[in-house]
């Protein structure tokens, strides 16, 4: 619905629990989690996130990698 809402052809998601995953991947959207949820690496991937970062810093560091750093 929010890319809907300004005209735009993508999204993507950022979360740090698995629900947040779930919800995504019924949309087809690229995901990207960060361990502040307190879920393990395998617990947020089981769940769908494409790239899991550490940390807010490691995320900062490593966005350019991610579908929010893909620019067509």
């Amino acid at each position: 619905v929010a890319v809907q809402k300004v005209d735009g052809a993508r999204g993507a998601a950022l979360g740090d629990s698995t629900w947040d995953f779930v919800a995504a991947k019924k949309l087809d959207l690229p995901t990207v989690a960060v361990r502040t949820g307190g879920f393990s690496v395998a617990e947020l991937e089981e769940a769908g996130a494409d790239h899991v970062f550490q940390s807010l810093t490691e995320l900062i560091d490593g966005l350019d990698g991610t579908a929010f750093g893909a620019v067509d």
